[in-house]
């Protein structure tokens, strides 16, 4: 269920609190903050909810992860149910990008 909460994250803003200041920034405040372009790192060989849960760089772009029968496991189940090893990323790793990019990431079991 930790890929699912990270996955919905991706697609949905969080919700607005009276109290923002006291919860500290929101995801998207924190994208907003960087400076963009960033460069974009390697991510060929981690697995898919690495990006998704730990990794707060990744929240600010939209993720394309393309299993080997061509459907996006970011749409289904699978993504959630399932792990994923990165074999691919399109564009290559140090490519500048901009937040909220598609960035296409080759999965595998």
């Amino acid at each position: 269920m930790a890929v699912f909460g990270a996955i919905a994250a991706l697609t949905f803003a969080a919700p607005a609190h009276a109290d923002d200041d006291a919860l500290g920034p929101t995801a998207q405040q924190d994208c907003t903050a960087l400076s963009w372009p960033q460069p974009l790192p390697n991510a060929v060989g981690r697995q898919l909810e690495e990006i998704v849960n730990d990794d707060s760089f990744w929240i600010c772009l939209n993720i394309a992860a393309i299993a080997p029968d061509g459907h996006d496991v970011m749409d289904d189940n699978s993504g959630f149910t399932q792990s994923w090893r990165i074999t691919n990323q399109s564009p290559q790793s140090g490519t500048p990008v901009a937040e909220n990019q598609t960035i296409t990431l080759n999965v595998a079991q």
